[in-house]
């Protein structure tokens, strides 16, 4: 009977210390794929650029991508295609019951294609 308590008792511990060894792989893991900003950013209270410490000012894209692991996607939120675009929105809400964008849609589109194009251009550098 006590063979088998302490059998018992060993199977335990064994699958205890393979449980913590396990819990702490992963943990070491995890870690090592964290890699954080930390301290005060200075940033541009109007364009919102990134001070770097030898006083260069970057996009927060690439100073973020510089100094993580993180990648952006752009898009655009309803606030910024309405500020960027006031009459987009409404454009959109009165077009004709037709599938078949008018020419006027179609240039309006384009013109905006252009600009954003022209910004993301301008961003990059």
């Amino acid at each position: 009977m006590g063979q088998g308590l302490v059998c018992l008792l060993a199977f335990v511990l064994l699958n205890r210390y393979r449980l913590k060894a396990r819990v702490q792989r992963e943990s070491l893991a995890a870690m090592e794929q964290i890699k954080t900003l930390q301290g005060l950013l200075p940033i541009c209270a109007h364009c919102k650029k990134i001070r770097d410490d030898q006083g260069y000012w970057h996009q927060v894209e690439a100073y973020v991508g510089r100094h993580s692991d993180v990648e952006f996607s752009h898009g655009m939120c309803p606030d910024g295609v309405t500020r960027l675009y006031p009459g987009f929105r409404q454009g959109r809400q009165k077009r004709p019951s037709s599938d078949v964008p008018s020419s006027r849609t179609e240039a309006a589109l384009a013109q905006r294609l252009g600009h954003l194009r022209a910004i993301c251009s301008t961003s990059r550098t």
